[in-house]
């Protein structure tokens, strides 16, 4: 009997509510209608849905609650602010950043700090069945489509089987195409679209705007797309640089390397190439690299007795992470550029994953990399710049499953740490204790400072995001890049001059900031300017944008950025008439401006130097083969360095043709020591009969920006160094021109934009 009545009392104790310092969390349909102090959550619901939650506070604060799993690692943290009395808030039983939850039992822990000081906690748990039809992620390849390829796709993947169905709208939000995919939980889909619209038709150009939904649910992210009508230009392979960042670079040296075009080897992309001691087929290797995915720095070329040209490279042996130099047939190379939205850096010796956007390090987060040991050395996370693959399903193997895979370097993935079910429960206990093999595995556990998790890299990187991984105790790379960085011995002076690409007269309040903040660095900074300057409206010839007319007044802003030079070849210059090219002469004058007027050469001292400008416009040699050519014989003879500024007659074109290196070829035998084109497009940089030329350098305001040292030893002029730094969009190429290993008759790459047609 006794046993009877504790059991009883034990009962009412436990039923009782607990005492005024404690918020009680209910299941809803437990829930008492009393003025009592009560949190309400349902006691079962769905994973990815969302379920109402009462708070009854007795004083207005803030509400953190913790969502833990079964093992009690944090899935996720939620915080609001509450006011005294009941309040309706929305509960979302995902984890972090949206990522799915297993069917299983959670506990929710829930703390309010009061303003009065006061604090309340109290737990309560929640059972997950399933989850609920949902689009996990919808990823396009590109903004861009290109009609007539069938290029573009968007991935897709739900959180169980079903159909993904895209909705395209035009401009006057009239639906024109469906695209419906099947699709299996586990891995995503890649939903094809070429631009072909319902009735049969092509798509005309423009901006449509796309809209997915799965099952009867509507995904609420709209994306838009730009159909276009032109290829994009190929670039072909050539010198590189290095592919990773020296160990104390800046973020926005960091993202300026992630941005870089890269030359890979061509393969499927688990895919391993080999690298040849010596330029020959029948030659032993020094290694492997991975097809497609691994960026390699290339060195040099070389033909062997076949006439093959073979590349010199540098990378990363896949077999066991050590530095390799070797050769690598150049037909079997290809130029890869990376898509620009994100870039992710490993650190190996940190143990961190940062993630990066235009120049900006957005956050970061612990990362499990493997341990090479004497029996596997292959056990490593390798060094290099790689780009990311495709999704992959889970994978399962004797320590557990990974989920959220993401392909990166052949084979290798960043993805989530691997979990086991035990007992009912998903555990997560391996990250700390074992070796990642080979990959990069990230933490589940959610301290609510985290801004990504594995889930969203999967779920927001596109194929082509840049992978850097660094290694701090890995410094042989960066040992030979300084080493080429030093200056050629014997040079006792340098003349530096920047060079930017065109500006319009309207862009001026957009000029890159370095024009201001760097000047001090260089002797002189010369650029076209692609209009005219003039306050008065009749030098104005025809009906002419007003962009490429611009006040006086701007003559002494140009002045104020450190600009010494502007050409005058560009034909719009010329678009005021002859009054307008001579109110916009006598203005930059009067702001120490040398204007260089087309077919003409003008001199400067730097330095105890003379350097010789000239100015050509190709459309006026395409009438006469002898334009300026005379001016280039005359400078050479009274100059150190001549320098011509080339106005083409196709600025827009992204590639230089045959008509451009004919003129190129006429001014390196004339005299030329640099040829700089101004234009639009971006063209690249060649070697013409041992003149280097900067066939395009693009528009100034979003183009590049190159620098050309010219040396001098014991009083003579001793060559020309370029320095092509980073562009507004972080890209760049750097080089010297004396390097040994650089053999610019080669064609070397820039990124370009998108719509140019391979000639």
């Amino acid at each position: 009997m006794r046993r009877l009545v504790s059991f009883v009392l034990c009962v009412l104790l436990f039923l009782m509510p607990l005492s005024a310092g404690a918020i009680t969390i209910t299941p809803k349909k437990k829930a008492v209608q009393s003025s009592e102090r009560l949190l309400t959550l349902p006691d079962e619901t769905m994973g990815m849905a969302e379920a109402e939650m009462v708070v009854s506070a007795p004083a207005a604060g803030v509400l953190e609650l913790k969502l833990l799993g079964g093992d009690g690692l944090v899935r996720n943290v939620l915080t609001w602010e509450v006011s005294a009395g009941e309040t309706a808030l929305t509960f979302p039983f995902t984890a972090a950043f949206g990522q799915p939850l297993f069917a299983d039992t959670y506990t929710v822990e829930g703390a309010l700090l009061c303003v009065d000081g006061a604090s309340y906690t109290d737990t309560c748990t929640v059972t997950l069945s399933q989850n609920q039809q949902k689009l996990l992620l919808v990823i396009p390849s590109s903004e861009s489509l290109i009609l007539g390829t069938n290029n573009w796709y968007a991935e897709v993947q739900t959180v169980r089987d079903g159909q993904v169905q895209m909705e395209a709208f035009d401009e006057n939000g009239e639906k024109v195409a469906t695209v419906i995919k099947q699709t299996q939980v586990g891995s995503s889909t890649k939903l094809y679209w070429n631009g072909r619209l319902d009735n049969g038709r092509m798509a005309d150009p423009g901006r449509y705007t796309l809209r997915f939904s799965a099952g009867r649910e509507y995904f609420g992210k709209e994306m838009a797309v730009y159909i276009h009508d032109e290829m994009t230009e190929l670039h072909a392979p050539g010198i590189t640089g290095p592919v990773l960042p020296k160990t104390d670079a800046s973020d926005e040296e960091i993202w300026r390397v992630m941005m870089q075009p890269s030359v890979v080897a061509q393969g499927k992309i688990n895919e391993k190439v080999e690298v040849k001691r010596e330029p020959q087929v029948r030659c032993p290797t020094v290694g492997s690299v991975h097809a497609q995915s691994q960026a390699l720095e290339v060195l040099s070329f070389t033909m062997d007795e076949n006439e093959r040209t073979w590349a010199k490279i540098r990378a990363f042996r896949q077999e066991d992470g050590e530095e390799i130099t070797g050769w690598i047939p150049a037909d079997t190379l290809s130029v890869q550029v990376p898509d620009r939205t994100y870039g992710v850096l490993i650190d190996v010796k940190r143990q961190v994953l940062k993630l990066y956007s235009q120049g900006t390090c957005l956050g970061e987060i612990p990362v499990s990399t493997a341990r090479g040991t004497q029996w596997q050395p292959s056990q490593v996370t390798i060094p290099g710049a790689y780009f990311t693959g495709a999704r992959v399903t889970d994978d399962t193997s004797s320590y557990g499953t990974q989920s959220y895979q993401l392909r990166y370097d052949g084979y290798r993935t960043l993805a989530q740490e691997p979990y086991q079910r035990r007992s009912g429960v998903y555990y997560f206990p391996y990250l700390s204790g074992r070796l990642s093999g080979e990959h990069a595995d990230i933490f589940v556990t959610a301290s609510g400072e985290e801004t990504i998790n594995a889930f969203w890299l999967y779920s927001h990187l596109r194929e082509g995001t840049r992978v850097l991984v660094v290694n701090g105790e890995q410094r042989a790379m960066e040992r030979q890049r300084q080493a080429a960085e030093v200056p050629p011995q014997n040079t006792e002076e340098k003349v530096s001059i920047r060079f930017g690409g065109l500006m319009r007269p309207a862009e001026d309040e957009t000029l890159p900031a370095s024009l201001y903040t760097d000047s001090q660095v260089y002797d002189l900074t010369a650029v076209a300017l692609g209009g005219y300057l003039s306050d008065n409206d009749a030098t104005r010839r025809g009906a002419l944008p007003e962009t490429y007319r611009g006040d006086t007044a701007l003559a002494g802003a140009y002045g104020n950025a450190g600009i010494g030079v502007m050409s005058l070849a560009d034909t719009h210059a010329w678009d005021g008439s002859y009054a307008g090219l001579l109110s916009t002469a006598r203005v930059l004058e009067e702001n120490s401006i040398v204007p260089l007027l087309q077919g003409d050469a003008d001199y400067l001292k730097l330095q105890d130097k003379t350097i010789a400008f000239v100015a050509v416009n190709e459309t006026q040699w395409r009438a006469d083969a002898a334009y300026g050519m005379q001016a280039v014989e005359d400078a050479k003879k009274q100059a150190d360095v001549v320098i011509v500024m080339v106005s083409w007659e196709k600025p827009e074109q992204n590639w230089h043709d045959a008509l451009q290196e004919t003129l190129a070829v006429q001014l390196a035998q004339h005299g030329a020591d640099l040829i700089v084109g101004s234009g639009a497009g971006v063209q690249g940089i060649s070697d013409v009969q041992g003149v280097p030329v900067l066939w395009n350098l693009g528009d100034l305001v979003d183009g590049i920006v190159a620098s050309a040292s010219f040396a001098f030893s014991q009083g003579s002029y001793a060559g020309v160094q370029l320095q092509v730094e980073a562009s507004s969009d972080g890209n760049a190429l750097r080089l010297f021109w004396q390097d040994a290993e650089i053999d610019l008759a080669e064609t070397l790459w820039f990124p370009v934009s998108t719509g140019a047609k391979q000639q």
